[in-house]
């Protein structure tokens, strides 16, 4: 909820006093993972667009977050999930992450044989 985001936004602000290398695309996994377990896109999705706003390259990690919490929204949002798949393959995106998959896999649900990916 808004306290994990407001922590979360402490933890980025050190960033102006921290090494040109911090925060990283794995910081910002770490602050998704719980968002993404829980469900809550628009926080995960919130943290994404903070990392394209530093210019940064979001990487699998991210994606798996992403993934995951479109798996585990109430309701669930598969289509999101199969478009933002689609949309990092296209800007050059590992197709082929072994955790991704599994992440759009759930995100999907039973239905995933009806879809088809680049990479699967």
């Amino acid at each position: 909820g808004k306290e994990a985001e407001d922590l979360c936004q402490l933890l980025l602000e050190g960033a102006t006093t921290s090494p040109e290398n911090w925060p990283s695309a794995i910081t910002y996994s770490i602050l998704m993972r719980p968002f993404a377990q829980v469900g809550d896109c628009a926080s995960v999705d919130n943290l994404w667009a903070q990392m394209l706003q530093r210019g940064m390259q979001p990487e699998a990690c991210n994606l798996w977050a992403v993934l995951t919490a479109c798996a585990r929204a109430r309701p669930p949002r598969p289509q999101e999930a199969a478009a933002r798949y689609e949309a990092w393959v296209a800007a050059g995106g590992r197709a082929d992450d072994r955790h991704v998959l599994r992440a759009l896999r759930d995100a999907l649900g039973d239905d995933s044989g009806r879809h088809q990916f680049h990479g699967n």
